[in-house]
């Protein structure tokens, strides 16, 4: 069988194979494009020096927390 196209008989045979030809073609193009570029890691929110409040809050943790190991033992 054969459909006429643009005045032109087309066997199926060619449709099956140019459709197959198109989808391939697409989709190699399709998956062929330019990657994007990975963004870089983005830093911690705060910063990297702690704070002057932080800082006291570990002091006093430590020093807590040796004087309730020394009056332990």
């Amino acid at each position: 069988m054969s459909y006429q196209i643009f005045g032109q008989k087309v066997l199926n045979e060619y449709l099956a194979l140019g459709t197959i030809g198109l989808t391939g073609g697409i989709a190699y193009l399709a998956s062929s494009g330019e990657s994007k570029p990975k963004p870089a890691p983005v830093a911690a929110a705060g910063s990297a020096e702690p704070s002057k409040e932080e800082n006291e809050f570990i002091q006093n943790f430590v020093a807590e927390f040796e004087k309730s190991e020394k009056e332990g033992k």
